[in-house]
């Protein structure tokens, strides 16, 4: 009797430590894919926040760029301002790929081209005054859409 309790006890003994060990490994790892996930989250974010910010600086340089050209404001040589906006669009479009790369969203990837598209049609310095400020306000609408998917997207 004594040897049957003994291999009971073994048994349940083991039995316990195989369970324990099993309901600590799903523990931890579903512990590591919440960290991930978040990782991810926050990778996503930071992504969105640079791009929003990189294309409302690339609107801004645009919008120098044309008063520039126009012969209004600034004391800056327009090609120094044309090769100061090229950098900020080249900008612009790197975190533009690094957004597409992290996201897998369709809307908020679409809204991300669309942003970009919208102030890619500031580029040309010899729009006229009406055009360049429907397209402006056409840009901003783009960078708001964006800003609101990337929000909704990333709650």
């Amino acid at each position: 009797m004594d040897a049957i309790t003994a291999v009971i006890a073994v048994a349940g003994t083991l039995a316990g430590g195989v369970l324990s060990h099993l309901l600590q490994s799903r523990a931890t790892a579903a512990a590591n894919r919440e960290t991930r996930d978040e990782r991810r989250r926050e990778e996503r974010l930071e992504a969105c926040v640079r791009y929003a910010a990189a294309v409302y600086d690339c609107r801004r340089m645009m919008s120098y760029r044309w008063y520039r050209s126009n012969g209004r404001g600034g004391s800056e040589d327009p090609s120094e301002v044309s090769s100061q906006a090229f950098d900020v669009r080249t900008t612009m479009m790197e975190r533009l790929t690094r957004v597409q790369l992290l996201v897998d969203d369709d809307e908020l990837r679409a809204a991300a081209d669309a942003a970009a598209e919208a102030v890619a049609e500031l580029y040309e310095k010899d729009t006229p005054a009406e055009e360049f400020r429907a397209a402006r306000d056409r840009s901003l609408r783009a960078h708001d859409r964006f800003v609101r998917a990337a929000a909704s997207h990333l709650r």
